[in-house]
């Protein structure tokens, strides 16, 4: 017999699709920060929600999925094609 096992109730699909103006260069860059800003914002608000799951359930997927999540490293501005790299 398996064992019931609770899943995290959190909004990891909205958190996917929600770059609305991050790669659209047609878009101005303030508007694409600004995006950025609130995606990473809500990223942020997730990853609380995930660890706070965790503390009482085990983070879905194991600790090596964990590892990954926590890991994952983004960059803290869109990427602008109209600004030479440093």
């Amino acid at each position: 017999m398996r064992r019931r096992v609770a899943v995290f109730k959190g909004d990891n699909q909205g958190l996917r699709t929600f770059k609305p103006f991050v790669d659209d260069f047609s878009a101005p860059y303030w508007e694409r920060v600004a995006a950025w800003d609130e995606w990473t914002a809500r990223r942020d608000d997730w990853l609380e929600q995930r660890q706070l799951f965790a503390e009482v359930h085990g983070w879905p997927g194991g600790e090596l999925e964990r590892f990954f999540e926590e890991c994952y490293v983004f960059a803290d501005r869109p990427w602008d094609p109209g600004i030479e790299p440093v």
